[in-house]
């Protein structure tokens, strides 16, 4: 089975994933320009998956950028390190043509 991590030289690497669409070009054809994500944990799990998927940047595209070089890959969603607190509060999603962003709530 094909999983989405790479080991090279000891250190884990994400591969990108095959998206056989833009999700970009879909939200923007449905004339959606903007997402506000509100909720708990999962909701919070959703918000960082949507920002690495409409980033295009799967490695860091959730997390604070002070944040990145400790929590890249898949521990941008791990509670153990807090890297899901230290989510990107309004990424640069779609080529700077969306907006994404968190909303007032318990996340």
């Amino acid at each position: 089975a094909r999983h989405p991590y790479s080991c090279a030289d000891g250190v884990w690497r994400y591969r990108l994933l095959e998206i056989d669409s833009d999700p970009c070009a879909a939200l923007i054809e449905r004339g959606i320009r903007s997402i506000i994500v509100c909720g708990d944990s999962y909701a919070r799990h959703f918000f960082q998956g949507l920002a690495l998927i409409t980033s295009g940047n799967y490695e860091t595209g959730a997390v604070d950028p002070e944040h990145a070089e400790e929590c890249f890959g898949e521990s941008q969603f791990t509670e153990k390190l807090k890297c899901s607190y230290y989510y990107h509060g309004s990424p640069h999603v779609c080529g700077g043509s969306g907006h994404l962003t968190r909303g007032e709530g318990n996340l």
